[in-house]
């Protein structure tokens, strides 16, 4: 009788026990309710939902142009607003910095450089936060599209015609054909640039070193060095004849630069749909001109710069407005401080190929149409 006792009074305890542990067991974050949640020391972020609209675009674009964040706050989405209103004032500083130096400096000084370089920073900032004000104020923070995607290949060629008018040339017809080797940290790109009269030829590539990789492919910070020589024929009129009676036609151009790719949600939280790249770098050459592009005796160093924006606007269309002041490009700049602007339309019909239409404006103008497909 004693034993049955016990052994029914351990139950008892056991049971009893049981209860209040059941009772404090942890519940899983799915089956808090938002009170529970609050007490456990979650927050929640103050930005409400937005969907995008073509008039709060409209505003981004147009009085947004002056006054950064309009498109946002138009659309409820103050605290962007005030970040972008923020970002435009770094912005036009580092622009007025920019200008104040290349006044003081003499054109063909390194302060110069570094002033075209302050300013170009500072209109990257300027143009960087104008954009995300339109396309957050067109897409909303519900927007389904995906990431833009700058796709990592093993292997990917590239076919492309590019017809060019500047003051040098009345038409220039180029054909360029281009190979990417991507093997992660590590990659090649060397390419060819040919006129289709034969008049001007180009052979080069690039290697680049990721030495900086984010959360995923679209951001990253690379080391790259580009190296171009050219050759251009007696028909093409850009021959030069040096002091000592040496011709010069084949100028030899190396660029050193940094390329950095960001995804803007980084930023601003509903930019999941939109990428950013800019490069900054220098380069030298040997025969090079007034413009690096040309032959010539110069020996002083000169400024690469660019900055890209990849834009989702379909499932399957990619829109990438770019800006680029590079002496070695085809198009002449715009002025000494001042570059070329394009925008380019990549279409990818079916995975593995991809069509792209572009237009790039400087002091001349360029249209191209190519094709990429990837090898493996």
């Amino acid at each position: 009788m004693r034993a049955t006792v016990t052994w029914t009074t351990l139950v008892l305890i056991l049971a009893t026990c049981a209860q209040p542990m059941a009772q404090v067991r942890r519940k899983s974050l799915a089956e808090m309710n938002t009170e529970e949640l609050r007490e456990a020391k979650f927050e929640w972020e103050s930005r409400s939902a937005f969907q995008g609209s073509a008039t709060a675009g409209a505003i981004a674009a147009g009085p947004g142009l002056v006054f950064h964040g309009f498109g946002h706050f138009y659309s409820g989405d103050a605290e962007t607003g005030w970040d972008l209103l923020l970002g435009e004032g770094i912005g036009l500083a580092l622009g007025l910095v920019g200008y104040v130096i290349v006044a003081a400096s003499d054109e063909s000084s390194t302060f110069n450089d570094v002033g075209v370089g302050v300013g170009h920073l500072g209109g990257t900032l300027f143009a960087t936060g104008w954009f995300i004000d339109i396309i957050g104020s067109l897409q909303g923070n519900q927007s389904e599209l995906p990431a833009p995607s700058l796709r990592r290949v093993p292997g990917e060629a590239t076919g492309r015609y590019r017809f060019l008018r500047t003051d040098n040339f009345d038409a220039f017809h180029l054909i360029e054909a281009e190979l990417m080797f991507d093997f992660g940290v590590v990659y090649l790109r060397p390419r060819t640039l040919q006129d289709a009269l034969l008049n001007y030829q180009e052979y080069g590539g690039d290697f680049g070193l990721r030495v900086v990789e984010g959360v995923d492919q679209r951001d990253y910070l690379a080391l790259e060095l580009e190296v171009d020589w050219a050759n251009f024929r007696p028909d093409s009129g850009a021959q030069v004849l040096s002091e000592s009676g040496r011709i010069m036609a084949n100028p030899l151009r190396v660029d050193l630069s940094v390329d950095v790719s960001l995804d803007l949600s980084t930023f601003v939280n509903h930019l999941k749909h939109a990428v950013q790249r800019v490069v900054f770098g220098i380069g030298f050459g040997r025969d090079v001109g007034a413009r690096s592009f040309f032959p010539g005796e110069r020996e002083k160093t000169w400024l690469h710069y660019e900055h890209h924006l990849y834009v989702n606007i379909g499932r399957d269309l990619v829109l990438h407005p770019f800006y680029e002041f590079n002496e070695s490009n085809p198009v002449e700049p715009i002025s000494n401080s001042l570059g070329v602007f394009g925008t380019v339309l990549h279409i990818v019909p079916r995975k593995g190929l991809t069509l792209d239409l572009s237009v790039a404006v400087g002091n001349g103008v360029t249209t191209a149409a190519g094709i990429s497909y990837r090898m493996f």
